[in-house]
């Protein structure tokens, strides 16, 4: 895990330099990352009552041909 974190690192300061100007400030990050947790919590519900709807099921043959 560490040698990935080194091997994006430069990425990340690159694109960390675009966040302001994108309304994204400091104060705001504990908000955005709530807000993310929510949405992954909501689409894993919803995966898990329709668990085809990125594929598969009985129509997945059919896409498939």
């Amino acid at each position: 895990m560490e040698a990935q974190r080194g091997e994006v690192a430069p990425l990340i300061t690159y694109f960390s330099g675009f966040l302001p100007d994108l309304g994204v400030r400091p104060e705001a990050l504990a908000t955005i990352e709530e807000s993310h947790e929510a949405y992954l919590e909501l689409l894993d519900a919803n995966l898990f009552q329709h668990p085809y709807h990125l594929g598969g099921g009985r129509h997945w043959p059919i896409l498939a041909r």
